[in-house]
Formats: structure tokens, sequence, C-alpha cells
């Protein structure tokens, strides 16, 4: 299940009922981290990080574009593995060159990554539902 980092959800309740700024004020682009597993509510994009050789974030716009209700609507496509081997389980979006997650979630299907293999995730693939 999706959910979104404590520190989020603290910024959050913070602008809802303190009036302190809006968390997602200014933000025009994401940052999405591949893992290895759950990072969990507490963790960072460096908790259970993807570490195949020349793996990084890749930036996205924060637009309806990108996301249509939830669900990723274009192929997020990182950089081509140059060594290693991941599993890639999970994916979590920061603000652009942050550490802090907003929102992370499992992958539809995970994504096994090898030498020469360039990890996508499909349009449609990562579904980030909140309850």
């Amino acid at each position: 299940m999706s959910s979104f980092s404590n520190a989020f959800e603290t910024s959050l309740l913070q602008w809802m009922l303190e009036g302190a700024a809006d968390p997602l004020s200014g933000i025009t682009e994401f940052d999405v981290h591949l893992h290895v597993g759950d990072p969990g509510e507490a963790g960072t994009s460096a908790t259970s990080p993807a570490t195949y050789t020349s793996y990084a974030p890749i930036t996205v716009d924060r637009h309806a574009a990108t996301f249509t209700n939830g669900t990723n609507a274009v192929d997020f496509v990182f950089p081509q593995a140059t060594g290693g081997t991941n599993t890639i389980t999970h994916a979590s979006l920061t603000r652009t060159g942050d550490t802090a997650i907003i929102v992370k979630g499992p992958l539809t299907v995970s994504l096994a990554v090898s030498n020469t293999i360039r990890p996508q995730i499909d349009a449609g693939n990562w579904n980030l539902t909140l309850d």
C-alpha cells in the first residue's frame, strides 16, 4: 500500500491545522527513486535504494500528464544498468534534489535489473492510493 512519509504527514497537518506553509508550494517537479524494499514511512530516498551501477533517480513534472488519479500516466525510464543486479519493488517521490520522501508505494510489477537492462516503470504500473 502507498503512504505518505511521517515527515510529510506532519507538514500536511501543520499546514491544515496551524496555517503553516503549504508543503507542496512551489513544487513543479519531483524526483522518482527506486527501492529494493519498502523504505517505510520513516525512511528517506536512501532507505533500501536501488544499487545497480549507474542508478540515478529521474525527475518528472508535477502535472496531470505525468500522473492521473495517482497512477503514472507515462513511462518512467531510468538509466541503463552498467553492472550489479537488483529487484526493484518500490518507488518514492521526493522534492527535486531532496532525500525526504513525500509518498512511496509498491510497484505493480517488480523490475529485475542486471547489466545492460534499462529499468522502466511502464505507464499504469505505479498506483499511489491512500486510505
